[in-house]
């Protein structure tokens, strides 16, 4: 398996973040890394200058996106050659909701849950199952659009991001796969772990990648022999409700 990141920029990376979060003179100097040390160095900019020296317990949902996820989200999938577009903070039923979504011919690829640092148990455990109720219905939406049989799921509980992949394999079976997990830098000396974070955030843009490109070759035998697992999605109101919340 390829890494995610090359050793020089990991290098880059940990060294810079190290000295800054220990108080010495930090530099981020730059060995022909391409882009993607470009976005290394802008999200390392910007962020050192907006983390708070000590975490709070509690906080917005806005300043949250703002000061912990928006760097490393809007830089990573928000490029303009990406083959998905990016959707930020969508508003239900009336209110507007601090996530973002990965997007091909209307069909979110990637969807997401985020709450910010104080959330309770309940809300994680509600947002666990919308994740993967939302990954559900984006697979049965690509599979009749003759797509792949796979979503992304990203979900933010305060400090901790995960990821899952998840699939639909055999009949009404939607299978998902934890595949990524770390905690967030939310103060300056954790500032270290914002390099986790970053290629947390790479690996996933990877997966994106790969879902596209499935989307966009994949064979008609494969199509309709997937197409008869599908399981359509509750329509009771409990279940409206929940999606809301």
């Amino acid at each position: 398996m390829r890494p995610v990141l090359t050793d020089s920029l990991l290098t880059t990376l940990y060294k810079a973040t190290n000295d800054f979060s220990l108080g010495l003179n930090h530099n981020f100097i730059l060995n022909n890394d391409g882009e993607l040390g470009e976005k290394a160095n802008r999200i390392f900019n910007y962020i050192k200058d907006e983390l708070p020296l000590s975490s709070k317990r509690k906080e917005t949902e806005n300043k949250h996106c703002v000061y912990y996820l928006d760097p490393f989200i809007k830089l990573i999938f928000g490029g303009e050659y990406t083959p998905y577009s990016l959707e930020l903070n969508k508003s239900i039923s009336g209110k507007q909701r601090p996530d973002f979504s990965c997007v091909v011919d209307d069909i979110p690829i990637l969807n997401s849950e985020i709450k910010p640092l104080g959330y309770t148990q309940l809300r994680k455990d509600q947002d666990f199952v919308k994740v993967h109720l939302k990954g559900k219905k984006s697979i049965n939406k690509l599979l009749e659009k003759g797509g792949p049989n796979k979503s992304i799921a990203f979900l933010n509980m305060g400090d901790t991001i995960e990821s899952f992949v998840i699939d639909l394999a055999y009949d009404g079976v939607y299978r998902s796969w934890p595949c990524l997990k770390n905690k967030l830098a939310i103060d300056k000396g954790s500032f270290p772990l914002s390099v986790l974070t970053f290629s947390h955030f790479i690996k996933i843009e990877q997966y994106l990648n790969e879902i596209v490109n499935d989307y966009e070759n994949r064979s008609p035998s494969e199509q309709i022999k997937e197409l008869k697992f599908i399981r359509r999605m509750p329509t009771t109101t409990q279940f409206k409700l929940l999606l809301k919340q």
